[in-house]
């Protein structure tokens, strides 16, 4: 509506970033920082009228009846269904964010291989893919080239101050040396 003004008062947008004095964000509209501060201030002016929550912005109580209180809110919900596994949800948001933590792709970077996960699943295929030529013997870290697991190796071997000659055995502290020594 006000992009051809040149006043900048009049389209809402400050000439210089506005920072929060909290959290040094910094927010193109006064109203966007004000909204902002309430966060920390922890203003909470939109109450539910079926339960205890209460909410920054109308926007969020709206959203929370939606999902927490649709039957005694008399409101008609739409579900949305994931086209990937079916799955219902009563808002588009909540179905993003399922798609986004369960059906994004990602590419392994030690395997190349296509995994269809949120980076939790894709952490977990990094546990399973690890590569193991190159573990630690000592605490079990991995590494994706060997001059990588030699340099840990050194500063590890370094925590370890105790050997037992008869079983190459390594100890952190004497005590464990001392029980391991006497068996």
């Amino acid at each position: 509506m006000h992009k051809n003004s040149k006043n900048p008062e009049q389209t809402g947008l400050s000439v210089e970033p506005l920072k929060c004095s909290m959290c040094e964000k910094v927010f193109p509209r006064l109203s966007h920082l004000q909204r902002h501060q309430m966060t920390h201030l922890n203003v909470r002016s939109f109450s539910c009228e079926f339960c205890d929550e209460k909410f920054i912005q109308k926007v969020h109580l709206t959203k929370h009846v939606t999902r927490k209180h649709a039957e005694e809110a008399k409101i008609e919900v739409k579900w949305t269904a994931c086209d990937k596994c079916g799955h219902l949800f009563k808002t588009s948001d909540e179905m993003k964010v399922h798609r986004r933590t369960v059906h994004e792709l990602h590419r392994c970077k030690r395997c190349k291989e296509v995994i269809e996960a949120g980076n939790d699943g894709l952490r977990q295929h990094h546990i399973r893919c690890r590569n193991r030529k190159n573990i630690c013997d000592h605490c079990g870290a991995s590494f994706d080239r060997p001059a990588d697991l030699f340099s840990h190796q050194m500063s590890c071997l370094k925590k370890v101050q105790f050997v037992c000659k008869q079983c190459d055995s390594y100890f952190k502290q004497r005590v464990e040396f001392s029980v391991g020594s006497s068996l």
